[in-house]
């Protein structure tokens, strides 16, 4: 587990390794993925979990995760399009906050 990694993230990067060498491209591996985000894990630890770098990870799962999001937005009559957009940025608000840790780190380090 890395520091400050919730249990439940660590269980979702378990099964998301688990779950890569069984699965017939990183597409199928959407719901594990959105699972591990979900929980707070970071992109570098889910990109290393299915053995690539993190940007590459992103770019590979962004469609499919957006489309997800979009598929849920849409059929979730509860989620208004403002709540959507809290949603949108809170994880901008994550996005960034995580590079910010990770250039602080690479500056002290």
């Amino acid at each position: 587990m890395a520091e400050g990694e919730s249990d439940e993230a660590s269980r979702a990067l378990a099964a998301l390794r688990d779950a890569a060498p069984r699965q017939d491209g990183i597409d199928c591996l959407g719901p594990e993925i959105r699972r591990a985000a979900s929980t707070g894990a970071s992109w570098h630890r889910i990109a290393a979990a299915i053995g690539l770098e993190r940007t590459a990870a992103w770019e590979r799962v962004r469609q499919s995760v957006n489309s997800a999001v979009v598929q849920n937005v849409r059929s979730d009559g509860v989620l208004t399009d403002a709540q959507a957009m809290e949603l949108a940025v809170a994880e901008t608000k994550a996005v960034r906050a995580e590079r910010a840790r990770r250039d602080h780190t690479a500056d002290v380090g």
